[in-house]
C-alpha cells in the first residue's frame, strides 16, 4: 500500500494540490459562514436591544411630555391666580416693573408669604419701588436682575434656580422660582412665584 501512496504523490501533484485548495476553500466557506452567523446573531441582539432601549426611552420622553404639559397646565393656572389675587398667593409672589427710560427694574408689590419667608431687614414699604439690591445680598439681587433681564429679552416664562435668603436662616440656599413676563397699560411686568419643592 505504501508504494500506491508514494506513487500517487508523486504522479499526480496536481490532484494534490487541487484537493488542498478545495479543503483550504471548503474551510473557508465554513469559517466565513460561522463569522456570518456569528455576527447575523449579535447583529439581531444589538438590533432587539437598541429595539428594546428605544421603547423604553419613548416611554420615558411619553411619561415626561406628560409631565410637562400638566405642569405647564398648572403654571398656566399659577400665573393667573398671581397676576389676579397676588396679595392673597399662598406661596411667596411678587410683581416688578421694568422702567424702560431708565433701564431698571424695581419692585413693585410683593405678597404677605413673600415677606414672612424673605423680609428681615426691610420693610415692604421700604422695598416697593426700589431695586433688589434693597432687601437681598448683592451677588443674589446681581443674579435676580440677570434673570429678569433674560425673560425681558424674550417676554416669555422660564423657571430659574435662584439664591434666597431666608428669615431666621444664617446661609444662603436654592430654591426654584417660577417666572414670567407681562406688558398691562403700557408697563412691562416681571412677575414670579416660588415652586414647592415636590414641583
Amino acid at each position: 500500500m505504501v508504494p500506491r501512496i508514494k506513487k500517487y504523490i508523486v504522479q499526480k501533484p496536481w490532484q494534490i494540490a487541487r484537493d488542498l485548495l478545495t479543503v483550504a476553500i471548503s474551510a473557508l466557506g465554513v469559517y466565513w459562514g460561522v463569522i456570518r452567523y456569528h455576527g447575523q446573531v449579535a447583529i439581531t441582539e444589538g438590533v432587539i436591544e437598541l429595539n428594546s432601549n428605544a421603547e423604553e426611552r419613548i416611554d420615558e420622553l411619553e411619561k415626561r411630555n406628560r409631565n410637562q404639559r400638566g405642569q405647564i397646565e398648572n403654571l398656566s393656572l399659577v400665573r393667573a391666580s398671581v397676576e389676579n389675587c397676588l396679595d392673597v398667593f399662598p406661596m411667596p409672589a411678587f410683581r416688578k416693573i421694568y422702567d424702560v427710560d431708565r433701564d431698571v427694574i424695581f419692585m413693585d408689590e410683593i405678597n404677605p408669604a413673600y415677606v414672612s419667608r424673605y423680609m428681615d431687614n426691610v420693610s415692604k414699604s421700604q422695598y416697593i419701588g426700589l431695586a433688589d439690591s434693597v432687601a437681598h445680598p448683592k451677588e443674589v439681587s446681581l443674579e435676580y436682575d440677570l434673570h429678569d433681564r433674560k425673560l425681558l429679552q424674550t417676554m416669555g416664562s422660564d423657571i430659574f434656580f435662584e439664591q434666597t435668603k431666608v428669615v431666621g436662616k444664617t446661609n444662603i440656599i436654592w430654591e426654584r422660582f417660577f417666572k414670567w413676563t407681562t406688558k398691562k397699560d403700557g408697563k412691562t411686568y416681571i412677575y414670579g412665584v416660588l415652586l414647592p419643592k415636590t414641583y
